[in-house]
């Protein structure tokens, strides 16, 4: 058995063949992605992935991401506390790989002691100590580790696998907290990369501040902080983070459906004036494009600086944020070359 890994800073997700067809890891709740989290409870015990994260809610400092751990940098030896344990980044990514191998174990009902081959894709600015890192994590976490691929090159061979190719590779991955661009050569070998650390968590925050507007005018209050808002810290930041996974499942609806428009409805919000605050509105594609402006601008500023078009024969988009309507249009119309998708990356 061999299961092909991306081991995304925020986000990880798995696959595997059964009986020849390709199959996605399935983790709690059904999902087809393990945050890149880790928890660990009193007595030292270590939870990954969405139980971690709401815990780490809770509790934050009883949470580690891998984002946080692997901060574009190669210093190997930070360590970093989470509850009354210390961590190398490396030792997370083995808390994370390893609850890969037990999801996987279950899910394809294999023995305990199977050996497991796999094949790992990280980002692209990742080091060759980081990735020898991640050789290591994956053996601690019982895979016989085979390859370590940079996400664009895994991103190419997925989307291009099998077809005769002439012309470079341009792999556009924007993630939850990065955009990075990458060429390609014909033989799947990075020969250029680029990008910035613009993701989807500006997009999202971007939407959220367009829900405080009009929230303030709605009702003539400041939310600029927990004091203005007239609430005390807790529910201030509860308020804070309903508008913010309500604005992550606006993006996420109006980039994955046909419809134009979503009606946005909180009720009994938070306490605002003294009184129950319920919140609803619509929300347009035409809306999003509008309050991200300035997010599309940068990355496609960034993006007609870094490619010569000419060179290109094929675009691969990568990340979930690419699943944007607008990104897709406009990188077809900037390149005229339709855009293929890979599975997202994180």
């Amino acid at each position: 058995m061999v299961v092909g890994i991306d081991l995304g800073m925020t986000n990880t997700r798995a696959c595997y063949f059964v009986n020849g067809q390709k199959r996605l890891l399935k983790f709690a709740g059904g999902m087809d992605m393990l945050p890149s989290v880790i928890y660990t409870e009193d007595g030292g015990k270590v939870i990954v992935g969405q139980k971690a994260l709401y815990k780490g809610q809770i509790e934050p400092s009883r949470m580690i991401s891998l984002s946080e751990a692997y901060r574009r940098t190669s210093e190997l030896n930070k360590l970093w506390k989470c509850g009354e344990q210390i961590f190398t980044a490396a030792g997370i990514a083995a808390e994370i790989l390893r609850e890969v191998r037990q999801r996987l174990i279950r899910n394809a009902r294999l023995d305990e002691n199977e050996d497991i081959g796999a094949v790992i894709a990280v980002p692209v600015y990742f080091d060759d100590n980081q990735r020898n890192e991640i050789r290591r994590a994956g053996a601690a976490a019982g895979f016989k580790v085979m390859r370590i691929l940079e996400k664009p090159t895994a991103a190419a061979i997925e989307a291009l696998h099998g077809r005769q190719l002439d012309k470079k590779i341009l792999v556009i991955d924007i993630g939850f907290s990065a955009f990075e661009l990458s060429v390609l050569d014909k033989n799947y070998t990075i020969i250029a990369t680029d990008g910035n650390p613009i993701g989807g968590d500006d997009f999202d925050r971007a939407i959220q501040q367009e829900f405080i507007r009009r929230i303030e005018e709605d009702t003539g209050i400041k939310l600029t902080d927990a004091k203005s808002a007239g609430l005390d810290d807790a529910y201030y930041q509860s308020l804070m983070s309903q508008l913010l996974d309500e604005a992550r499942n606006v993006k996420e609806f109006l980039s994955e459906v046909t419809e134009e428009t979503v009606t946005v409805m909180m009720p009994n919000l938070t306490t605002l004036g003294g009184q129950y605050y319920v919140y609803e509105s619509d929300f347009t594609r035409k809306d999003l494009e509008r309050v991200c402006k300035p997010l599309f601008d940068k990355i496609f500023n960034r993006l007609n600086d870094f490619v010569n078009v000419e060179d290109i024969g094929h675009v691969i988009l990568a990340g979930g944020t690419c699943s944007i309507p607008y990104i897709k249009e406009r990188i077809e119309r900037d390149l005229g070359i339709k855009p293929e998708e890979d599975l997202p990356l994180s």
